[in-house]
């Protein structure tokens, strides 16, 4: 610059400062290796700048022009939003913005599946299986999915990171039982498969004449176990005994809320209902116990039989017999066969008591899907 007398100045002309306008992508793993591209003004003024992540140095960088330069992210030590920076040849650096955030992710813990009980169940769905692997829980109190094949769980709660409970929905074949939380799911493998089943089995069924007790074989997803009913018991489990060739009472198993107080033989229905379910039938006590007080009988036959709709329990005395006259079994005076009779008049049977002085018979029948097998004792 010249002045009027001549003179002469050189004045510094200011450095270009670089600026950020655009990052791609925007963000990445915490374990580095992203390439970003960085768009802006003025990047590379003065030669190749330097492109910070946060604190940390990008590697890689080149520049393709002033307006775009790459550089690759380094690793660091978590999830998190840093500012991208670019310094200049000139030694000035951009100033931080909106536009140059990118964001560190970290992976999602793995979830894993071990193991599965029970491993099958009704094609109707509605069994409660006990899920067990690993990070099955999101930390950060997200929710916690199952799905069995394609279809979701009807119902899922956790108890800890490791053991969860879904409720199966309807389905068929074959398929994995998958547990989604904090963004990961399990993998499919062996030890998740779940079978659906029709619950159709063979009628087999052994008794003691009542009111002894006796035992019922219930076949099951897990093979099958004895049962026995008893007036102690009610009914319960019987497993094998460890290192022996005997079968005994499984107290620990046992169902408090599920006892059939009538003891004696029990019927299997293999026919499922629609929770797939099955009836067991066990004849009843009370007629049993009529006869001992009150009859004076020395014999007892008890006789169950189905037809193709309808399942029949005949039990005769040769006791002393009932009044032939004035007789009502639904009177006050006989609470237990009024019961009986009650019950069987519920679910579309009925009961009727034949006497003829010397013995008496008590018939109820009730309806039946399957056929029963002849049990007479």
């Amino acid at each position: 610059m010249a002045n009027a007398q001549g003179h002469l100045w050189r004045v510094p002309c200011s450095a270009p400062v670089p600026a950020v306008t655009a990052i791609a992508p925007s963000g990445g793993p915490a374990s580095g290796g992203t390439v970003v591209t960085v768009t802006g003004t003025d990047l590379n003024a003065g030669g190749t700048p330097g492109i910070k992540f946060g604190t940390v140095s990008g590697s890689a960088v080149s520049c393709a022009s002033a307006t775009s330069c790459t550089a690759t992210s380094p690793a660091v030590a978590g999830a998190g939003a840093v500012d991208v920076t670019v310094t200049n040849g000139s030694g000035q650096t951009s100033v931080t913005s909106g536009a140059d955030v990118f964001t560190y992710t970290t992976p999602p813990t793995a979830v894993s599946v071990s193991t599965i009980k029970p491993s099958s169940g009704v094609a109707t769905g509605g069994t409660t299986v006990t899920i067990t692997g690993a990070n099955l829980t999101d930390p950060a109190g997200g929710a916690t999915t199952v799905s069995f094949g394609a279809n979701p769980a009807t119902t899922v709660s956790c108890a800890s990171s490791t053991s969860c409970a879904a409720v199966s929905p309807p389905g068929s074949g074959t398929v994995d039982v998958q547990v989604t939380a904090a963004g990961s799911t399990s993998p499919a493998v062996k030890a998740d498969q779940f079978t659906y089943v029709h619950p159709v089995a063979d009628l087999n069924a052994y008794g003691i004449t009542a009111p002894k007790g006796g035992v019922v074989f219930l076949p099951g997803a897990l093979g099958g176990h004895w049962w026995s009913s008893d007036h102690a018991q009610g009914f319960c489990r019987m497993d094998p005994v460890p290192g022996t060739k005997l079968v005994a009472i499984n107290s620990a198993v046992c169902d408090p809320g599920f006892t059939i107080s009538s003891p004696g033989q029990a019927t299997y229905d293999p026919s499922a209902n629609a929770d797939g379910t099955h009836y067991v039938y066990v004849p009843d006590n009370e007629c049993l116990t009529n006869i001992e007080k009150h009859a004076a009988g020395r014999h007892a036959q008890v006789r169950l039989t189905g037809g193709a709709h309808t399942v029949r329990l005949e039990i005769h005395d040769d006791g002393r017999g009932l009044p032939a006259k004035g007789f009502d079994p639904r009177s006050e005076r006989h609470f237990g066969l009024r019961l009986i009779a009650d019950a069987a008049q519920d679910i579309g049977g009925k009961m009727q008591v034949f006497s003829s002085g010397s013995g008496t018979t008590v018939l109820l029948e009730v309806p039946s899907r399957t056929p029963l097998l002849d049990h007479s004792r």
